[in-house]
């Protein structure tokens, strides 16, 4: 199965507009799914965090991610076999969203 990327950003609630997306800080999930038997998969993955002071790009935290998940560096979860890859991205989320509370999902999954 390919690496597939979850990209998460800073975000702000403003008065003046609905929401606001920072430039600055952020994460991205690398994550790679295989099957452990006819019921189960096992799921692998790293969160790559960005600093808040500086810019965010998907490249680096692609390139990061990918990287530490090829030297072994991932957390690995268990999940029902055949789980659709939405779900999936939600429990990733979840997983960073435990530990951060101001990061957003970007709407388009990235494969590489």
């Amino acid at each position: 199965m390919p690496t597939r990327f979850i990209h998460l950003r800073r975000r702000e609630q403003r008065p003046t507009t609905t929401e606001f997306i920072f430039a600055t800080g952020g994460a991205t999930i690398g994550y790679e799914v295989s099957s452990l038997s006819d019921t189960e998969d096992a799921v692998e993955y790293y969160i790559a965090k960005c600093c808040d002071k500086d810019v965010f790009c998907r490249k680096i935290g692609r390139d990061v991610s990918q990287g530490r998940l090829l030297r072994g560096g991932g957390r690995t979860i268990t999940i029902p076999h055949g789980l659709p890859r939405g779900e999936i991205r939600k429990i990733l989320v979840e997983k960073y969203y435990e530990s951060e509370s101001h990061f957003v999902p970007n709407i388009r999954e990235r494969v590489r």
